[in-house]
C-alpha cells in the first residue's frame, strides 16, 4: 500500500505523439503448489485526439514446470534439442526443472 493507501504500485506514461496516462499494477500472486499466478492491474489513458481509454484487468495463468513442457514435446514427438535459462542463452543444468523460464529449442522427429 503506497502513502495515499492505495494498494498497487504505479506508473505514468507519456509518449512523443501526446498519449499520457497512468497504469497501476495490483500485484500478482503465486501459488507454489498449484503453480497458478493471478494479477490485476488498471490503466487510465489520454490520447493525443482526446480520448480517454480506461481498462482494468485481471486474470489468471498456468505456469507449468520445465519437465512438464519437455513432456507434451516428447508425446507430440518433438526432440528437445537445447533449453536456455531465460532468454540470455545461458544453458540449463540437468536438474533444473523447477526454473521458472525458460527457452526450449525443439525439432519434429
Amino acid at each position: 500500500m503506497d502513502e495515499s493507501g492505495r494498494l498497487g504500485d504505479e506508473s505514468t506514461y507519456a509518449d512523443e505523439l501526446g498519449t499520457s496516462g497512468k497504469f497501476r499494477n495490483y500485484g500478482n500472486v503465486y501459488d507454489f503448489v498449484t503453480r497458478i499466478c493471478t494479477w490485476a492491474s488498471h490503466s487510465d489513458l489520454l490520447a493525443n485526439n482526446g480520448e480517454r481509454i480506461i481498462v482494468s484487468t485481471s486474470g489468471y495463468k498456468h505456469i507449468p514446470t520445465l519437465k512438464q513442457v519437455c513432456g507434451w514435446l516428447a508425446d507430440a514427438r518433438f526432440d528437445v534439442e537445447k533449453t536456455y535459462r531465460n532468454y540470455i542463452g545461458e544453458p540449463l543444468a540437468e536438474n533444473e526443472f523447477d526454473f521458472v523460464r525458460a527457452t526450449i529449442w525443439a525439432r519434429k522427429g
